[in-house]
């Protein structure tokens, strides 16, 4: 049996480690946005007990493994900006699916639930007032504004 030479055997292992981190970079890439709220989002939101629609953008930062902060903002009652920040909790991956759920008190509005998922380049969630007064959902997409696309 020939001998290889170490030369020829420590080129190979580095072939084949750096083989195994580009695969490992490609894949951590193919799922960043598989269920990742992390990015900019732009939608629209509907309230089924108004029936009023806005426009939305939403931008989210991961702050741990199950939290995100988010902060959105648009037009409420077609004249009346606003601005807002919430936390999200992650409560479960299913699918392809990062389902989350938020609670936020905001002046004059008061308190909103709201709990939803991300899939891909889609941010779907449903929205409660906690007096029973309001509820809807918001529908938005990932957008390139952060440098996040989703293509």
């Amino acid at each position: 049996m020939r001998q290889r030479s170490p030369r020829i055997l420590s080129m190979r292992l580095v072939a084949a480690a750096l083989l195994a981190c580009a695969a490992t970079t490609f894949l951590s890439a193919t799922n960043a946005h598989a269920g990742e709220l992390t990015g900019c989002w732009e939608g629209c939101w509907d309230n089924w007990h108004d029936n009023f629609t806005g426009h939305v953008k939403a931008r989210f930062w991961k702050c741990d493994d199950m939290h995100y902060e988010g902060e959105f903002s648009g037009i409420a009652l077609l004249v009346i900006p606003y601005r807002y920040r919430s936390t999200f909790t992650i409560t479960h991956v299913e699918g392809g699916r990062t389902y989350f759920k938020s609670y936020k008190h905001l002046p004059i509005w008061g308190g909103y639930t709201m709990c939803g998922y991300v899939e891909g380049c889609k941010f779907v969630a449903k929205y409660d007032k906690c007096d029973g007064s309001g509820r809807g959902c918001w529908w938005m997409d990932r957008t390139c504004s952060c440098g996040c696309c989703c293509r």
